[in-house]
């Protein structure tokens, strides 16, 4: 009978060790899930962070990039309108005297190519 109790008393224990060491490994399983969660939320919050830092020094490159290369076209489109007005302010001033030395229409529009209507519309001014 002794031996009985002793038998009984023995695989109490042990099952008691196994629901405790099943008890422990839940434990411990449920803190690694938690560990993972956590190591997950802070990894994402680290990339948002930087994904935001990274698009707005992008967005400000990007800017003055733009900038630099709107006034580079602002001036070479400048500097082309400006030739192009000062051919024209030229040739004008080149009619104009020409009809002040006596020459018709006609022969200005053959020497410079300018058409007669411009021509007509300087004289008239």
């Amino acid at each position: 009978m002794a031996e009985e109790k002793h038998e009984i008393i023995k695989e109490a224990k042990e099952e008691v060790e196994e629901i405790l060491s099943e008890a422990v490994i839940k434990e411990i399983n449920e803190f690694k899930q938690t560990a993972i969660w956590e190591e997950n939320s802070r990894r994402y919050y680290v990339e948002q962070v930087a994904l935001k830092k990274g698009l707005k020094k992008g967005m400000k490159k990007g800017l003055e990039e733009g900038r630099k290369k709107g006034r580079k076209e602002g001036r070479e489109e400048g500097r082309k309108e400006g030739k192009k007005e000062g051919k024209k302010e030229e040739s004008k001033r080149i009619i104009i005297n020409m009809l002040q030395k006596g020459m018709k229409v006609e022969e200005i529009e053959d020497l410079i190519g300018v058409p007669k209507e411009e021509i007509e519309r300087i004289k008239e001014q």
